[in-house]
């Protein structure tokens, strides 16, 4: 910065810019950094600082002395060198000054103060993320890559189950982020649409995103977007923050929800996950994906990775050749849900109870026939999981065994979150998409049921 200063300077002033002033200005940009990277970590530099700050005035006396004496003899290039060590003094005493101030509680607590009066509030963070529509803007995964490279590509610090379909897919992706938390996974959640916030789109062990930090990040992402020739979309954006929160909270697995179809979505920028999940397919989005169901089945089959299982909800013979075809055109080991082996008993108006494949009374607390589907589709995929060995994966993983659930239990207290554990693989089942009234959640905290999972 002082070097551009000194140049434009220059150029304002009528005179010629000399190579001399440039370097030394430079300079202190250079001893600067320098010292900010180095002083922190050699605490012992510091009783040396009124010395350094002493040194100013002394490197003024310095540089007016050799300066006029240099000029006197006529030595013009001497007198600009002269300039350089006072630059270089000064520069660590700012320098110095400067981290003791960012050091000191009380001055950081009143620029944080600052901060928030003048910098960008939660209101202001939804209005630019929801600013930028799919108008105009060509599908493809290109504007994903180049934001996440620009923030340092934070997705391949992760590992995913990535969940793609019509219809199910956000109540699986939650009912397997539940039972892989009860496992003593750290686990983050990325669905959509949202219900009642937008922060419920992006959640790690089942708690939304802070709206301070939903606020930092997209301060982090902004600069980065707009810098981007073709800007990215609403929800390339929203990926990039669910992203870099997921890795800056060190999440041992993500659930990633695709928002559209599959090929083309930006959440399919991610390296072959652990596992791919396909529910339920129909027919949705034809002008996207294509007027039949086998487009839309190639579209959902585009997150099948080389060599990484898949669990498809099968079902629709046309829909289930291609994506058999795609398995194994990429060697993805395919598993295709049994329901010969699921047995729906009936329900109520709080839950349903079926039986899946060795899992009996299992109750959900979700009405409607086609849940039961879903859960199967959860406990398929999670059984491929510990199957493929997920947690021999990450030595300092949790493993994915019997006494999974044991934690979980204490989420039946979130609203709109129920649950039921169990001491075997004690997965619990949880819904975060229906609302439910203090005295139904009170009587569902009180009852003892358990699914077994073994």
């Amino acid at each position: 910065m002082g070097a551009v200063a000194d140049m434009i300077g220059g150029v304002l002033a009528g005179y010629a810019i000399n190579p001399l002033i440039t370097l030394g200005a430079a300079s202190i940009g250079l001893v600067g950094g320098w010292l900010w990277q180095t002083l922190p970590s050699h605490p012992a530099a510091w009783p040396a600082a009124p010395a350094q700050c002493g040194g100013g005035p002394c490197g003024g006396l310095y540089h007016h002395q050799l300066a006029g004496a240099a000029h006197f003899y006529g030595y013009a290039w001497s007198v600009l060198a002269a300039r350089v060590p006072n630059a270089l003094i000064r520069t660590a005493v700012n320098t110095v000054l400067l981290r003791l101030l960012m050091e000191n509680k009380a001055v950081m607590a009143a620029v944080k103060k600052v901060k928030k009066a003048y910098g960008m509030n939660y209101e202001q963070a939804m209005e630019y993320i929801h600013a930028v529509q799919w108008a105009g803007h060509k599908p493809g995964l290109t504007r994903t890559r180049t934001l996440l490279a620009a923030l340092g590509d934070p997705h391949k610090q992760l590992r995913f189950v990535h969940v793609a379909g019509t219809n199910g897919k956000g109540s699986t992706a939650a009912m397997m982020a539940s039972c892989l938390q009860a496992a003593g996974y750290r686990v983050g959640l990325y669905t959509s649409p949202f219900i009642n916030r937008f922060n419920e789109r992006i959640q790690i062990n089942g708690q939304q995103i802070p709206d301070e930090t939903l606020v930092a990040l997209v301060e982090q992402v902004k600069p980065a977007a707009d810098a981007m020739e073709d800007v990215p979309t609403e929800f390339e954006i929203i990926t990039a923050l669910g992203m870099l929160y997921f890795a800056e909270r060190h999440c041992d697995i993500v659930v990633l929800e695709v928002g559209l179809g599959g090929t083309l979505d930006s959440t399919n920028v991610i390296d072959p996950p652990e596992c791919a999940v396909i529910t339920a397919l129909g027919m949705d989005h034809v002008k996207e994906l294509g007027p039949t169901i086998a487009d839309i089945a190639a579209a959902k089959a585009g997150i099948i990775k080389p060599g990484s299982p898949v669990v498809s909800y099968g079902g629709v013979p046309e829909a289930d050749a291609v994506i058999v075809r795609v398995a194994k055109e990429r060697n993805a080991p395919l598993t295709v849900v049994d329901f010969d082996k699921l047995k729906f008993e009936g329900g109520d108006l709080d839950a349903v109870t079926f039986d899946f494949d060795g899992l009996d009374g299992v109750k959900l607390p979700l009405i409607g026939s086609y849940q039961p589907r879903n859960a199967a589709v959860a406990i398929t995929a999670l059984r491929v999981l510990r199957g493929d060995g997920i947690s021999r994966k990450r030595p300092s993983a949790p493993v994915l065994k019997r006494s999974a659930g044991r934690a979980g239990s204490s989420c039946c207290g979130i609203p709109r979150r129920f649950c039921w554990t169990a001491p075997a693989m004690e997965m619990e089942f949880c819904s975060l998409w229906r609302e439910m009234s203090s005295k139904s959640l009170d009587a569902a905290k009180a009852r003892p049921e358990r699914l077994y999972f073994q």
